[in-house]
Order: C-alpha cells, then sequence, then structure tokens
C-alpha cells in the first residue's frame, strides 16, 4: 500500500479540476464535523439558500477578487478614492 505522502505526491500531478474533485470526495467520505455552536453553520444554509433561489446575487470571481483588492480598483482601504498616477494605473 502507498504511504500517504506517496499518494499526495500522485495527488499534486492531477490537474486542479481533477485535485478539486478528489478533495470533494475525500472530504464527502468524511463523518459530519461541524458543530454549530454560533450558529454560523444555519447562516452559511441560509446564504446557500438564498443563492439557490437568486443565483444574480452572487459574485463572479473578477468581482470578488476586485473587492479583495481594493487598491487594484483605487482604492485605500478606507474607501476614499486615491489620486491616480503613473505609478497606480495599468
Amino acid at each position: 500500500m502507498p504511504t500517504l505522502a506517496e499518494i499526495e505526491a500522485q495527488a499534486m500531478e492531477l490537474t486542479a479540476s481533477q485535485r478539486a474533485k478528489l478533495a470533494a470526495s475525500l472530504l464527502e467520505s468524511l463523518p459530519t464535523l461541524l458543530y454549530d455552536d454560533d450558529e454560523g453553520l444555519a447562516e452559511a444554509h441560509r446564504r446557500d439558500a438564498e443563492m439557490d433561489n437568486d443565483p444574480s446575487i452572487g459574485l463572479t470571481t473578477e468581482q470578488l477578487r476586485a473587492s479583495l483588492n481594493p487598491l487594484a480598483n483605487g482604492y485605500h482601504l478606507g474607501g476614499q478614492p486615491l489620486a491616480r498616477n503613473k505609478a497606480n494605473t495599468h
């Protein structure tokens, strides 16, 4: 039987899509380990149902990345516009 290190090395040779499918399969094979002490799980389920009912409320990957990198959009963390110059334009 191969060692865990060998399996991991082989898995890293898979494409990103194949690794994602493998990861999902492995996670589904585990017993439920989630605890909902702060009702976070209930909130996650509520948001999931909300997205199922109205997918238009979601963000594209580009929108998410832009929101996480305000400097790329010309804003600093306080939300105020930065002065545009050659150093921060693309």
